[in-house]
C-alpha cells in the first residue's frame, strides 16, 4: 500500500530552482526558443521575397541565423545561464592583461639581482672531486 502513494523529489537548495514554463523549460529557454523560430521564419521570408531564393536552399544560412539563440536558451557554460556567463567572458577579454612587475627588494636602483658567484682556487676546485665534497662547508674553515 505505500510503495502506490506518489512520489515527488523535492530541491534541497531552493537558490538552485528555476520555474518552468512549458514542460522542462524555463521561460529564459522559452523566450530563446520563441527568437529562433522567429528568426528562421525572418531569415525564409527574406531570402523568399528580396533575394528570389528559395528557402529550402536557404537551410544552412537560416540555421546559422538561429544558431545564437538556440546557445542562449539551451548552452550553460559552467553551469551559469547564458546572460551571466557572457558579460563574464566581455570583461575578461577586455581586461588589461600586461602588468609590470617591479621587485621591491631592488628599490629602483641598478643592482643585479644575484651576486657574481665567487671564483674557486684550484685547491678548493680539489676539494669538490674527493668523496664526500657534498659534506664540505668552507664556512667552517674560516
Amino acid at each position: 500500500m505505500i510503495d502506490d502513494k506518489l512520489h515527488i523529489p523535492i530541491q534541497k537548495d531552493i537558490g538552485e530552482y528555476e520555474q518552468k514554463l512549458f514542460g522542462d523549460m524555463s521561460i529564459r529557454t522559452c523566450v530563446c526558443l520563441a527568437g529562433g523560430f522567429a528568426t528562421a521564419v525572418l531569415v525564409a521570408l527574406a531570402s523568399w521575397l528580396w533575394l528570389a531564393i528559395d528557402p529550402s536552399d536557404m537551410t544552412f544560412p537560416i540555421m546559422l541565423a538561429t544558431l545564437p539563440f538556440w546557445l542562449a536558451g539551451f548552452w550553460k557554460p559552467h553551469g551559469m545561464p547564458f546572460e551571466r556567463f557572457l558579460p563574464l567572458v566581455a570583461r575578461h577579454h577586455m581586461a588589461k592583461r600586461h602588468y609590470e612587475f617591479t621587485p621591491s627588494h631592488r628599490c629602483g636602483t641598478d643592482m643585479p639581482l644575484a651576486p657574481e658567484p665567487k671564483k674557486l682556487t684550484r685547491k678548493e676546485r680539489k676539494r669538490t672531486y674527493r668523496k664526500g665534497a657534498e659534506l664540505y662547508e668552507p664556512a667552517e674553515e674560516a
